[in-house]
C-alpha cells in the first residue's frame, strides 16, 4: 500500500517529495489546476484537485510495481493443479462410437 501525505501544499510519499503540483489558477480564484509530467488539468476546486494529484501519482507508481506471475500450483494447494486449472486443459476427443 501507498502512503501518501500533504505537507505545506505537497504531496509527499514519506520524505520524498512527488513531482506533481496543484496550483492556483490566476484568472479565477478558488479554482485549481493540477501541474503533472508537464500537462495541466481543467479548473477544479481544492479538494478535487488534490484528489487527482493522489489518483495520479497513486496510478504512476503502481504501473512501476512488477506484477506477481500466475501459477496454478499455488492456487491448488501442494502442488497440485485446482480442478479450474485442469477444466480448462484440453482433453483428446475419443474416437469410440457410442451406440
Amino acid at each position: 500500500m501507498i502512503r501518501l501525505h500533504w505537507k505545506d501544499g505537497r504531496l509527499m510519499q514519506g520524505k520524498r517529495c512527488m513531482p506533481i503540483e496543484v496550483l492556483p489558477d490566476h484568472q479565477w480564484p478558488g479554482m485549481y489546476r493540477v501541474h503533472y509530467q508537464g500537462k495541466i488539468s481543467d479548473l477544479v476546486n481544492l479538494t478535487r484537485a488534490k484528489d487527482a494529484a493522489v489518483a495520479l501519482v497513486e496510478a504512476s507508481l503502481n504501473a512501476l510495481q512488477k506484477p506477481r506471475p500466475f501459477s496454478p500450483t499455488r492456487r491448488g494447494g501442494k502442488g497440485k493443479v485446482s480442478s479450474a486449472a485442469s477444466a480448462r486443459t484440453p482433453r483428446p476427443m475419443s474416437t469410440r462410437k457410442r451406440g
